[in-house]
């Protein structure tokens, strides 16, 4: 992944202090520069292009939500904020990631791993698993599948535009993708970390786009405990 060009869009300067600080660590994020005010980043971007944008919602004069709806469709978003109750709503604007106050470097590093799906380098190749579905050879890229679901020896792959059945045993599956991505969530599903939006002790939601429907799966209670570990 090539160096994302970003900026910080914060009315608090200790939040943006430490924003900085947290991005100064990570190589590949770039940031160009820091604002207290939305309004001021309107007339900025129009000769200064970036890639991100990592913004707070409640804003002064201008909110987040606000500046969002003005934005090239270009620029990506990733909301910081002290309020959880803002969660859905940034997935209804379509942002890339959603960071709950105050935020530590794991937890950025998990947004640093989604952007990587709009922002692949060139000589990046999209990883694939092979499986047999029906009478072919299906050749399946592992960004784009949401969620597995496991039935005795076959297993039900669904993606982002299509499902596939194979013979597959769920733990064979979980086994062929890569771990900092997929996750075990019952004795019957993996979910892709990519799509989850909101979950609980009892359940996960999942979704593909701010106009897709939500999806919900069960959680096992033996698989609570990997669920805690990506709790802000």
């Amino acid at each position: 992944m090539e160096r994302i060009r970003c900026i910080v869009v914060d009315d608090e300067p200790l939040a943006r202090l430490g924003m900085a600080k947290l991005i100064a660590e990570e190589p590949v994020l770039d940031l160009i520069a820091s604002f207290s005010s939305a309004v001021e980043v309107m007339d900025w971007l129009k000769d200064n292009p970036i890639d991100l944008i990592f913004l707070d919602i409640e804003m002064p004069d201008l909110s987040g939500v606000a500046l969002v709806e003005k934005l090239p469709e270009e620029v990506k978003v990733v909301f910081t904020t002290a309020y959880s109750e803002y969660a859905a709503l940034s997935y209804d604007l379509d942002a890339v990631d959603y960071l709950l106050k105050p935020i530590s470097r794991e937890r950025l590093k998990q947004t640093i791993e989604k952007l990587r799906r709009y922002f692949p380098s060139p000589s990046e190749t999209t990883p694939t698993l092979m499986i047999r579905a029906g009478r072919k050879n299906q050749l399946i890229a592992i960004p784009d599948i949401v969620y597995i679901e496991g039935l005795k020896d076959y297993v039900k792959i669904f993606c982002t535009d299509n499902r596939y059945t194979t013979r597959l045993t769920i733990k064979n599956a979980l086994s062929s993708l890569p771990a900092s991505r997929f996750l075990r969530i019952h004795k019957s599903f993996i979910i892709n970390r990519d799509y989850l939006v909101a979950f609980d002790g009892m359940s996960v939601e999942l979704s593909t786009g701010p106009n897709s429907q939500p999806i919900t799966l069960p959680v096992g209670l033996a698989f609570r405990d990997a669920l805690k570990s990506l709790q802000p």
